[in-house]
């Protein structure tokens, strides 16, 4: 079932309908699952039902897929109709063998199913994009993106005792601790941030630069949204080359198992996490005389 071929080149008012009943029908079938598993799965606040019920009332902006600069394939920023594809792609490929997800022994299909799908749903805030295959229309890669306010840091752990599955659990301090060190908002003193959340790429559409290309465009799509700063968190040595090659500045790294508490022992490996970061401006503030230009990135520039 692949839904963008049915949304390329519709009108916004023909889409948009498509989009809210099938959000809504995937609404209702994952509070069918959840209740019925009768597991606490992956709640964020901004991923509850009612929330996305009130995103579904809303009338979605359709972008119509454009040139990625690679024979064949096209990038989209997503809409409701991306969400289903997105949550596969996750599962398929990201969940399968990334570093800290494999130190907890849930690689390879052992990540709790909900818990990724519900991580898919950043999608919906529109600040998100995938690589389609011209071809066979199927979305071979993507960038979830999504904005950060600092009402998670109190919301998130509050949201994380909650889970019920001790491995998702311990998975999401560590990734809890990784985002307060250090702290973004005290650090650079600003409202919220863009976070590039998830790169993944299938397997079989590695090695072409998607991810990069994917990158660049996702920290337009910051530019545009007025995001004072972008950010990744790097658990693979790949994403912390791509942070380089945009000209993100390195700001923090530390072992993984230094993040891990004594709830959230990390089973195995000695790897390391990097953060990079990078103020946004426009062409007129780089020229400013208090904007440090070392460490600033017009969308010319990037």
């Amino acid at each position: 079932m692949m839904f963008v071929l049915r949304s390329i080149g519709k009108p916004i008012h023909q889409t948009t309908t498509c989009w809210k009943g099938l959000l809504l029908k995937s609404l209702e079938n994952a509070e069918t699952l959840h209740s019925s598993t009768g597991c606490c799965c992956w709640k964020r606040s901004y991923t509850s039902r009612l929330k996305l019920e009130t995103f579904a009332a809303m009338n979605f902006q359709h972008y119509e897929p454009k040139a990625s600069g690679l024979p064949g394939i096209l990038l989209q920023r997503t809409g409701p109709q991306h969400l289903a594809p997105i949550q596969r792609l996750l599962r398929s490929s990201f969940f399968q063998d990334e570093p800290l997800v494999t130190a907890f022994g849930l690689a390879g299909g052992a990540t709790d199913r909900e818990f990724i799908d519900d991580e898919a749903k950043l999608v919906l805030e529109q600040l998100s994009l995938v690589a389609i295959d011209e071809a066979s229309g199927d979305i071979v890669a993507a960038a979830v993106n999504r904005t950060v306010v600092p009402e998670e840091l109190v919301t998130w752990p509050q949201e994380i005792d909650q889970i019920k599955c001790p491995p998702t659990q311990r998975l999401a301090r560590v990734w809890y601790t990784m985002s307060t060190r250090p702290n973004i908002f005290t650090t650079f003193k600003v409202p919220s941030y863009f976070e590039l959340t998830f790169l993944v790429t299938s397997q079989a559409a590695r090695g072409k630069g998607l991810a990069l290309i994917l990158a660049r465009e996702s920290l337009k799509l910051a530019l545009e949204a007025r995001a004072p700063l972008a950010v990744i968190y790097c658990t693979h040595i790949a994403s912390a080359r791509i942070a380089q090659k945009l000209g993100m500045t390195l700001i923090a790294s530390q072992k993984l198992k230094d993040v891990a508490t004594e709830q959230a022992a990390l089973p195995s490996g000695d790897n390391e996490y990097y953060v990079y970061a990078m103020r946004l401006t426009d062409t007129r503030k780089m020229s400013s005389p208090d904007e440090p230009p070392q460490n600033e990135r017009s969308l010319a520039a990037i």
